[in-house]
């Protein structure tokens, strides 16, 4: 392995333990109706930003972030009666695929949408089951 390898582990262990960190932050109880946390993440194959889902309200969306803190954004906002969470990043990081459900049921959709969160499809139907993406 050469000193570059290192460093990109050391890199990657940073950034994941400080989105440890904020999901246990996040985890503080809360009344219900103000309950809020940080959802699955995923880096993006440059290390540049990080992809997240965060709950909040009832509702949860999809949300992106330079790797540094900066630059915070939502991408895939949730209605009233949809929850969007699981993101992941294509392996050419040009792409989102996640899950989509409708508030008060069990079944899910998965979603596929550029990285900025534009031009949203629906890969699968809302009649099954799907937690991952």
């Amino acid at each position: 392995m050469s000193l570059f390898d290192h460093k990109h582990i050391i890199y990657k262990l940073y950034l994941i333990s400080l989105i440890l960190i904020l999901m246990l932050f996040s985890s503080c109880r809360k009344p219900n109706s103000e309950a809020e946390a940080l959802g699955s993440f995923d880096i993006s194959a440059n290390d540049k930003q990080i992809v997240f889902s965060y709950f909040k309200h009832g509702v949860s969306s999809i949300y992106v972030v330079d790797s540094d803190g900066s630059n915070l954004k939502m991408l895939i906002g949730s209605k009233d009666s949809d929850n969007y969470y699981n993101p992941k990043y294509s392996p050419d990081g040009k792409q989102l695929v996640f899950v989509k459900n409708k508030k008060g049921s069990v079944n899910s959709s998965l979603c596929l949408s550029n990285a900025d969160g534009s031009n949203l499809q629906y890969i699968t139907d809302d009649k099954q089951i799907v937690t991952e993406a």
